[in-house]
């Protein structure tokens, strides 16, 4: 079925941002940012972008899903051997689009900038769909929104408390140490995040740790 763009949606009701840009269309959807402390029921800097009020994940596994060329499962692994997959795939097809390239062609060619104007640009990054909303005014950007791979898969809990895809693997993961959650972050890292490799165990009734697992 054809993307339908007008269907994405941003939600920030657990995000760390004011609430009356809530449940907003990219192109006019607004990146307020509030006081933590603030917000009671924040947890997150990413907003929660849906696609007919529904969480996506994206990348690798979902495209080489889609395409029918891998759908053994949709575990940790199996994240990891479709974008294996995929990359070989790409490596062979690449042969046939050098041979497409027009050497004498141009490279790049200075764009016209309109007075006024509303633009959208979709495409499939390796980590997955990428979009960018732009607005320009008087000649100027007035308004620029982006939702990268991450935001769709690292995403928080919705305006109906529906978990994010990342969030929703990590749901009954066994930890045999709360104190070195290596299975957290094998999760975490088969989604290939672009973030800081962080994670927060909570254990009922007992100190909260903050543990950071590879990264900076």
């Amino acid at each position: 079925l054809p993307l339908d763009a007008a269907s994405i949606a941003e939600h920030v009701t657990h995000s760390w941002f004011k609430n009356n840009t809530d449940g907003l269309h990219p192109a006019s959807g607004q990146t307020k940012a509030v006081d933590p402390a603030s917000k009671t029921y924040a947890y997150s800097w990413l907003k929660a972008p849906r696609y007919e009020s529904r969480p996506y994940e994206v990348g690798p596994l979902a495209r080489m899903w889609i395409n029918g060329d891998y759908r053994n499962g949709i575990s940790v692994m199996d994240r990891h051997l479709a974008r294996a997959r995929e990359a070989m795939k790409i490596a062979l097809a690449a042969r046939e689009w050098l041979d497409e390239l027009i050497p004498e062609g141009p490279v790049y060619q200075p764009p016209a900038v309109p007075d006024s104007a509303a633009s959208m640009g979709m495409t499939e990054a390796p980590r997955g769909a990428l979009g960018h909303w732009l607005g320009i005014f008087d000649g100027r950007i007035s308004h620029y929104q982006v939702i990268s791979p991450t935001t769709w898969n690292a995403s928080p809990r919705d305006n109906r408390g529906i978990l994010g895809p990342l969030e929703e693997a990590l749901l009954g993961t066994p930890v045999q140490n709360v104190d070195q959650p290596i299975e957290v972050m094998r999760v975490i890292h088969s989604f290939d995040p672009c973030l800081d490799c962080a994670a927060h165990v909570v254990k009922p009734k007992h100190k909260s740790n903050v543990l950071r697992l590879g990264g900076l």
